[in-house]
């Protein structure tokens, strides 16, 4: 963003109430470290499963991934794309440390409580029951 706003700036400084620090002010807040010497990027990956999962981030390879996966989503969440989970799964099923991925869309529920029968925290304590 930083590089955007520099790119730009004659085109930016040209709009109403653009401050030419903009650019530096970015940069700047993106690169502070927190008192455990992590900025807003390290943070965000840590947040990002595929930043493990996924070689085209530096995080790929320098974790263990759990071997077995139960991932439910509902249809109708509006917190998250499907995509989100889809793209998880793909990337789990893809992965070498990777067992078995338990996935399933369930059509008229949320992303929270999606199962299609029983409750969820039934549910998910009978799945890991079954891998022991």
């Amino acid at each position: 963003m930083a590089n955007l706003l520099s790119e730009n700036s004659t085109t930016y400084s040209a709009l109403s109430g653009y401050n030419s620090s903009y650019a530096t002010d970015y940069t700047s807040d993106l690169t502070t470290k927190d008192e455990l010497d992590k900025t807003v990027l390290d943070r965000a990956n840590l947040y990002n499963p595929m930043y493990y999962l996924n070689d085209k981030y530096d995080g790929y390879n320098t974790s263990n991934v759990a071997k077995h996966w139960r991932i439910r989503t509902g249809i109708t969440q509006g917190d998250t794309a499907l995509t989100t989970e889809t793209n998880l799964m793909l990337a789990l099923k893809n992965d070498p440390q990777v067992s078995d991925v338990d996935f399933a869309i369930v059509w008229g529920m949320a992303h929270v409580q999606a199962e299609r029968t029983g409750s969820s925290t039934t549910n998910f304590i009978d799945w890991v029951n079954s891998l022991s």
